[in-house]
């Protein structure tokens, strides 16, 4: 896993005009605040409260979509879908934590990339 890049950066250069000033300011809120929403979706998991995790799944997905972190796209789909309906809840905490197993490394590779910068 640590040598796997999930994400690019890309869609937001574009979008930013090339200007990597600004890309960076939007990876830094990025390493912010995912690890508040894993945060939330751990605890929202424990106590089965389904709807709440279907809403942060929603907020986390344009994220992860601009970040271009394919490999979990899926997965906030099916969380989103199904904890907002409070079924397949099994499959939801599966899907949680291959989020969390993809998103942790990739906020330590980020990290890794703004100091570098």
């Amino acid at each position: 896993m640590e040598n796997t890049k999930y994400y690019s950066r890309n869609k937001l250069h574009q979008m930013m005009d090339q200007n990597e000033s600004e890309v960076n300011e939007l990876m830094k809120i990025f390493i912010q605040m995912v690890p508040i929403m894993l945060d939330d979706l751990s605890v929202f998991t424990k106590d089965g409260n389904w709807i709440e995790c279907g809403n942060i799944a929603h907020k986390l997905k344009s994220s992860v979509r601009l970040w271009e972190i394919e490999i979990i796209d899926s997965d906030l789909v099916f969380v989103e879908e199904n904890g907002r309906s409070s079924k397949n809840t099994e499959l939801i905490i599966e899907k949680i934590k291959h989020i969390n197993d993809i998103l942790r490394p990739v906020l330590q590779q980020m990290e890794l990339e703004i100091a570098q910068s």
